[in-house]
């Protein structure tokens, strides 16, 4: 019985140890990786790190990335990484979780560490922690320093981390540590006027944004993958529009459908129907054209939509009675230029 006692508790013990700083390079700088923010041409608007999840396939990063470039693109030692969707954003808290493509093959691909999640809420000032990101570029740099101080941001209820770790512009969403290696927090961003004030987000407010996600247990497989956030990819499914890139708008939209099921919104069945009637799909467009009435009876732009799609199929009796609709609920749409290229609704 005595044996067996032993070998119940090493795990829980040796769990609990300190490892070198060597160490916990080698076990989880592999999952800290790049990520750039493009223009348009691809062209790199501004780089900032991330870190895999690997055992739900996320990339944990800074909302603020989205702010420089209109598309992301993620790698690590010259292999790219794919993005599909968002899970979960918190724009004033500065987070941002991505899907990774090919989620089920990244599960399995053991190149990946398994980072292990800490517990940010147990953090004291005075002890050990380690900064793993792409300072300006440089890819995976690793420094050590304290927990300086545990603060909540004057104009926000942002939770933050003071750490001594420096970290430079390119470390943001980069990995805080602590002396087991476990995932504590993440980079967000420095005082230039000040010598050394570096701050980080608590992990706990990190997976606090995914419903359902269990914190400080040190196993990513207990979390719960939880409802989706869908602006993310409306965002992308209009900037792919206003890009003329039709195909690329259609599957964001649908994303973005999806993951907003539950709150019926009409304007994603809206920039389906104007997407699918620019790129010449009209019967497609009828159908989230006639969604988006059917859900919002009230809506003005899709019955005036409608008038232009029957109207070019020569059908005026029908065409007339929507335009007329559309006038009486906007009035002002009387001076519309049939098929002007749409300004698309905000999410």
């Amino acid at each position: 019985m005595k044996t067996l006692l032993f070998f119940l508790l090493l795990p829980v013990y040796a769990n609990s140890q300190t490892i070198s700083p060597e160490k916990i390079y080698k076990k989880v700088s592999d999952a800290v990786i790049k990520i750039y923010a493009t223009d348009n041409k691809k062209e790199a608007k501004g780089q900032a790190s991330g870190i895999i999840i690997r055992n739900r396939a996320w990339i944990i990063t800074n909302y603020h990335i989205l702010n420089v470039g209109a598309f992301i693109t993620t790698q690590h030692n010259d292999k790219t990484y794919e993005i599909d969707s968002v899970v979960s954003m918190d724009p004033e808290k500065d987070i941002l979780i991505f899907q990774m493509k090919d989620a089920e093959k990244i599960k399995k691909d053991k190149t990946i560490p398994q980072i292990q999640i800490g517990n940010s809420a147990k953090l004291n000032v005075g002890q050990k922690i380690y900064a793993i990101g792409s300072p300006m570029g440089f890819e995976n740099t690793m420094t050590e320093g304290i927990v300086s101080g545990l603060r909540t941001a004057d104009d926000s209820a942002k939770n933050l981390i003071q750490i001594s770790a420096p970290i430079s512009p390119g470390s943001s969403g980069g990995a805080i540590l602590n002396d087991k290696g476990e995932l504590v927090g993440i980079s967000c961003g420095v005082i230039t006027t000040a010598q050394n004030l570096n701050f980080a987000i608590p992990i706990n407010d990190v997976m606090a944004t995914v419903p359902g996600t269990n914190v400080g247990r040190g196993d990513p497989e207990t979390f719960l993958t939880g409802s989706s956030l869908a602006e993310y990819d409306y965002n992308k499914g209009v900037n792919a529009y206003m890009t003329r890139k039709y195909d690329s708008s259609i599957i964001y939209f649908r994303h973005s459908l999806n993951k907003s099921a539950k709150t019926k919104r009409p304007q994603i069945y809206y920039c389906l129907g104007v997407v699918h009637q620019f790129s010449a799909r009209p019967d497609s467009a009828l159908y989230y054209f006639e969604k988006t009435i059917e859900i919002a009876p009230n809506f003005a732009e899709p019955y005036l939509s409608l008038f232009e799609i029957y109207a070019a199929k020569g059908d005026l009796q029908k065409a007339v009675q929507y335009q007329y609709k559309a006038y009486q609920l906007k009035p002002d749409m009387r001076h519309h230029k049939t098929m002007n290229f749409k300004m698309l609704p905000p999410y």
